[in-house]
């Protein structure tokens, strides 16, 4: 959490290498102590892929969307309201 948050106040002031650099983080502690498919993992994925959008890597954004969706189906049900943020992000 403290790296997502951390994250999150450099993705707001433009620093984006360094939001990713604690995204990634974040995420790195999280597979290692959750495992891939927690739902708590959706969000830092998607984290993540707000961060290429912002940088014009469309691709990459989209895989992590991808990867948050997948979670977040899996976890919740295809027709939980929690997706739809990740479906707007996806466009």
């Amino acid at each position: 959490t403290t790296h997502n948050n951390i994250g999150s106040v450099y993705d707001k002031q433009g620093r984006y290498a360094e939001a990713l650099t604690e995204y990634q983080e974040s995420l790195r502690i999280q597979l290692a102590a959750l495992g891939p498919d927690d739902v708590a993992l959706a969000t830092t994925h998607n984290n993540i892929g707000l961060v290429y959008d912002k940088q014009g890597r469309y691709a990459e954004a989209l895989t992590k969307y991808q990867e948050s969706l997948r979670i977040q189906s899996a976890a919740l049900g295809r027709d939980d309201v929690a997706l739809a943020t990740t479906h707007n992000n996806i466009g």
